[in-house]
């Protein structure tokens, strides 16, 4: 009788084993779909607006950066790149040093969640403030379904306007910020 049992808790282990390996694919292609796709479009969208450094945008965390700068909302991008920067650092010193300090296995968490979760609606308003630029009150729709999949979407959200983005919402040709400033 305890055989049984046994080959049932295997097989029961061995199920999620194969249900995490392939959860784990999955956020692994996600995440490179995703850092390509944003890659792109936000290098497309700093060539349109004729920024000098648009390669930038494949460098991981200082792309925020640059986003924010396309938004018109430099602070909120550099506060972005912060948190990103902050969170980050924050995953590996958990992974690193949770269990000989617990001051970290109990504050590291859910001081990465909070931060998370600011970083969020951070990049939600930043994305908001592309999306008018370049649909004017359209992007509001893009907003809320960004919104909604908790910023799953925001990268085919990024490709499908990167290039409306140097344009107002009626296709005409903007002037850059570096142009006006005479940058």
């Amino acid at each position: 009788m305890g055989g049984i049992s046994v080959l049932f808790m295997m097989g029961m282990v061995s199920a999620f084993l194969i249900i995490f390996i392939w959860m784990f694919i999955a956020c692994l292609i996600y995440s490179v779909v995703r850092y390509v796709l944003e890659g792109i479009s936000v290098m497309r969208m700093a060539e349109s607006l004729r920024y000098k450094h648009g390669g930038v945008a494949w460098i991981p965390f200082y792309n925020n950066c640059l986003i924010g700068k396309i938004a018109g909302a430099r602070t909120l991008g550099i506060i972005s790149f912060v948190l990103s920067v902050i969170t980050f650092g924050i995953s590996i010193c958990y992974y690193i040093m949770a269990e000989g300090y617990p001051i970290v296995e109990k504050f590291a968490f859910p001081a990465e969640l909070a931060l998370l979760a600011v970083k969020f609606v951070i990049d939600s308003v930043i994305a908001h403030k592309i999306y008018r630029k370049a649909l004017g009150n359209n992007g509001d729709i893009m907003t809320v379904l960004t919104c909604l999949t908790l910023g799953l979407l925001r990268p085919i959200f990024f490709f499908a306007v990167r290039n409306k983005v140097g344009r107002g919402a009626c296709g005409e040709r903007q002037p850059s910020p570096e142009m006006s400033r005479g940058e």
